[in-house]
């Protein structure tokens, strides 16, 4: 089945009018804005903190604006309309210039929101809006709060030290973590029961709830996330309903279409099975978060079971995002600050209004259709995204301006957070959702949100001031305090909750023994130090103590508020450590700047016991040139650890090492290091194999295919698969002479009934890659493709022939059964179309015409279609294609047929 998305379709105004209503609020008489001017396309904010401390915010002026407003509130007000008078700004004459407002009512240490509203005249009159977080050197944020990690228990063994290094991660980063492994067979409600009964013991500090695995998922409601009242209509998927703490969740309430035949939607019923919603059926009745409109608790899924489009298993992707996770929170991979907005819809503001507050206006970027992983495949900077935005029609696994799950799968993506929107996308718990796609891909992907067509759904600025991606989903499903779709139960977040935009590098080691006067605490410095990038906004370190690695951690250094007396070097002595140990933890301290003003931005913590705690690493390699014995060494309990295969055992040639271990490392994985926290004796043994071959063909065009002059263009594709890697690229030869290359696959277009095009969903792990071939001479030629991989392996297809020369003569057709002006009784018209096609190659096929509507078609002579007539008058067309696609339509013929 095939969703057109939100595009208006023959047949369907009824469905697009609900869209409409729904999504834009009430009809206007005049044509809509451009996509950017339903927004206001904020610049960034820049602060100033002598002589007195000041904020200057500047957005993207309109020509079209008769009225700028901005309103201001303290950070984290409560409410949608609660901003107060405003203050109106002067317009701007230059159309493209900047406007700009300046406060200076503004304390350091402070956070304000602001909201820049804009009254335009675009043949009518609307207002449209642009919001910013701006910190004025805000305070640090050290302790978050408790957050409850739901482990589905299928992967408790499997990725112990992995699911350690989270909770330690998230210990580092001021989270209180409550554990609970639960089976994947629990219910929404029991899930919710264990969620209650934490938030009830301590309401105050309970604030975030991470699912990790294939935990219940809940469905509530009578909606349509994506327009498709058709066969949409109904309950959704809903978690939401894990972070209301207050509200009732009815299930009373039937939400089921009549079965009737006659029933204009009668046929949807089978799609419908998910969303039919009926009293005590286990799915919810609301909407909305019901009463009092607030979600109490920030939660997200990493939920990638069933994502069978993706050649590795559940437990790997897992693996994999958990080693993302935890690489992207101690800044081993650090995007650019800018994003990526693909909208194939139009109208869709998400990516506009949240990205220009991001990183101003000018670092959105717009490649158009299908230039999502052409933008991201690069590892080098300028292939590096913080966020991108996607929309177009398709369905649950596909979109035709982004692509397919399997396109992640087979195409790094070099990009952290997502917004996606499409048909289907918010059924996240289909298999093969490109919701949750991003994060299973490589090697970045963390998060990804259901996008909207319209108003913008998502309230995510406050990221850009060192906010959560859960806090902003949560505050955007309150529709106490939000407006828009992201309050319908369908809004989720398909990753960890307690992510941050901006990453400070913390320490690389830390250690902690007895010394002169107490404890001393060492560490080594952090990257950041020595980036010149960064190292004039790098401040120092701060140094906590709590009772062991979990924490909850005090700060022994600096000032009361943490914005002063950093340590700058690279040890700390503690006086006093507790007689019964502790664990120390260091953090590293920035002044961020950025679109969104200043804040004090802590890295992750680096944790060191006291008194140190000794495991045994051991480390062995095998197949390389310098294989080794085994060698252990002690090394300090609860450190992170970068293990790297020893230099100088790598082959000559195109190699691949991969690793076994044991205890807190993996059990297995691909790559020459990884990284890991050592919290118990532990092993690796490092494997050198030969690189296996990629495989690659040549799929068009056809062996031995002539194409006729002018051949303006021939277009040449190839499939491409990597049995222990990815694809890096696919050149184009012909002759031996190199005609080009494509680095991002590209699945070919299925188009269905209504005229949409999108990706082909449900085809195997293998990359499709193209190249146009331009103004062709004539001669013969040998077509091959190159296929390399990312370990220096290269591979050639089979060879190709065709030739190009020589003008194309069209197919003749007729009609041959019926006769012309023929007659026919009811009860015997019962005949095969017939008709004679020649070519001076080949006839390919001959479709068939009642009127203007095609009836059928036949691909072989004598080209036969059956019909079977009741009374009335009939004219038939036939029309011939020949092997080079040229087209012949015959005359007409017109048959009557008379009652019986």
């Amino acid at each position: 089945m095939t969703y057109g998305g939100w595009m208006r379709k023959a047949g369907s105004s009824r469905a697009a009018s609900a869209v409409a209503a729904m999504v834009v609020g009430a009809a206007c008489a005049f044509a809509a804005p451009a996509t950017k001017d339903r927004v206001v396309r904020m610049a960034g904010a820049t602060v100033k903190s002598a002589p007195a401390p000041q904020v200057v915010l500047a957005w993207a002026n309109d020509g079209k604006a008769t009225k700028w407003t901005v309103c201001r509130r303290p950070a984290g007000a409560q409410g949608w309309d609660n901003w107060g008078a405003g203050t109106d700004v002067p317009k701007v004459a230059d159309p493209f210039g900047v406007v700009s407002w300046t406060d200076t009512a503004v304390e350091l240490g402070a956070a304000y929101e602001y909201r820049v509203e804009k009254t335009a005249n675009d043949g009518g009159e609307y207002t449209a809006q642009g919001y910013l977080l701006v910190g004025v050197e805000e305070k640090p944020v050290e302790g978050r709060g408790k957050l409850l990690l739901f482990v589905d228990d299928r992967f408790t063994g499997p990725l112990g030290p992995e699911l350690a290094r989270l909770a330690q991660d998230l210990a580092g980063d001021g989270w209180e973590v409550l554990r609970h492994d639960v089976p994947a067979s629990l219910t929404a409600p029991q899930v919710k029961k264990l969620i209650k009964a934490d938030y009830d013991a301590d309401p105050t500090n309970v604030r975030c709830v991470f699912l990790f695995g294939r935990i219940a998922v809940p469905y509530s409601g009578n909606v349509t996330a994506d327009g498709h009242n058709e066969d949409h209509q109904g309950a959704w998927p809903a978690d939401m309903f894990y972070g209301d703490m207050t509200g009732a969740w009815p299930d009373e309430i039937n939400h089921v279409l009549s079965t009737d035949p006659k029933n204009p939607r009668y046929n949807k019923l089978p799609l419908m099975a998910k969303h039919q919603n009926k009293a005590g059926d286990g799915k919810y009745d609301p909407n909305a978060v019901p009463d009092d409109g607030i979600v109490e608790l920030e939660v997200g899924r990493v939920d990638l079971s069933a994502m069978t489009m993706i050649a590795a298993t559940e437990e790997e992707l897992l693996r994999r995002y958990l080693d993302k996770d935890h690489g992207y929170r101690r800044r081993a991979f650090d995007p650019q600050r800018r994003a990526l907005h693909i909208d194939g819809f139009g109208g869709c503001t998400d990516g506009f209004r949240n990205f220009s507050a991001f990183f101003g206006y000018a670092n959105v970027q717009e490649p158009g259709a299908l230039k999502w992983f052409a933008a991201m495949s690069s590892p080098t900077p300028a292939g590096s995204w913080l966020w991108a935005h996607g929309a177009g029609s398709g369905q649950t696994s596909a979109c035709n301006c982004i692509g397919t799950t399997t396109d992640f799968a087979n195409n790094y993506s070099h990009c952290v957070f997502h917004i996606m929107f499409g048909s289907g996308f918010g059924v996240w718990d289909d298999p093969n959702s490109l919701l949750r796609a991003p994060l299973a891909s490589q090697p970045w992907g963390l998060a990804s949100v259901l996008g909207a067509r319209g108003p913008a759904a998502w309230a995510l600025h406050e990221m850009g001031v060192g906010r959560t991606i859960g806090s902003c989903v949560r505050r955007s499903q309150s529709s106490a305090s939000a407006k828009g779709r992201a309050a319908m139960v369908f809004s989720a977040l398909m990753g960890d909750p307690t992510l941050r935009m901006y990453m400070v590098a913390p320490p690389e080691q830390a250690t902690a023994a007895a010394g002169p006067g107490g404890a001393l605490v060492s560490w080594e410095d952090s990257p950041d130090r020595k980036d010149v990038s960064r190292k004039s906004r790098f401040l120092g370190y701060h140094v906590y103590r709590g009772p062991g690695p979990a924490g909850p951690f005090a700060r022994l250094t600096g000032n009361a508020d943490g914005t002063a007396g950093f340590v700058t070097a690279t040890s700390y002595i503690d006086p006093a450590p507790p007689a019964g140990g502790c664990c120390y933890l260091v953090r590293a301290m920035a002044l961020e700047v950025c679109a969104g003003g200043s804040y004090y931005n802590l890295s992750q913590g680096t944790p060191a016991r006291f008194p140190p705690r000794m495991n045994r690493l051991t480390v062995e390699v095998a197949g390389g040139v310098a294989p080794s014995a085994p060698v252990a060494r002690e090394l300090p309990c609860g450190s992170y650890q970068t293990l790297a295969v020893p230099p100088g055992t790598k082959p000559a040639g195109p190699w691949v090492c991969s690793w076994t271990g044991g205890g807190s490392v993996a059990p297995s994985g691909v790559g020459q290091s990884t990284r890991i926290l050592l919290d118990r004796d532990s092993s690796i043994r490092w494997v050198w194999t030969a690189n296996r071959d990629a495989v690659v063909a040549v799929t068009v065009p056809a062996p031995r295919q002539n194409f006729t002059q002018p051949a303006d263009v021939i277009l040449l594709k190839a499939t491409a698969s990597d049995p222990d890697g990815l694809i890096a690229r696919v050149e184009f030869h012909a002759g031996g002479k190199l005609l080009g290359e494509d680095a991002d696959s590209v699945y070919d277009f299925v188009t269905d009934q209504s005229g949409t095009q999108y990706k082909a969903a449900g085809q195997p792990a293998v990359a499709t890659y193209t190249y146009a071939w331009k103004n062709v001479p004539d001669g013969a030629y040998t077509v091959t493709a190159k296929a390399y991989d990312y370990w220096g392996g290269s591979t050639t297809s089979a060879p190709v022939n065709i030739t190009v020369g020589g003008r194309n003569t069209p197919p003749q057709v007729s009609i041959r059964v019926p006769a012309n002006g023929a007659t026919y009784k009811a009860g015997a018209a019962k005949f095969n179309l017939q008709s004679d096609a020649t070519d001076d190659v080949a006839v390919v096929k001959v479709e068939y015409f009642q009127g203007a509507t095609s009836i059928g078609a036949s691909m072989a002579a004598p080209f036969y279609l059956w019909q079977n007539l009741g009374p009335g008058t009939y004219t038939f067309t036939a029309k011939a294609t020949d092997n080079q696609g040229a087209t012949t339509t015959s005359a007409p013929v017109t048959i009557t047929v008379t009652k019986d």
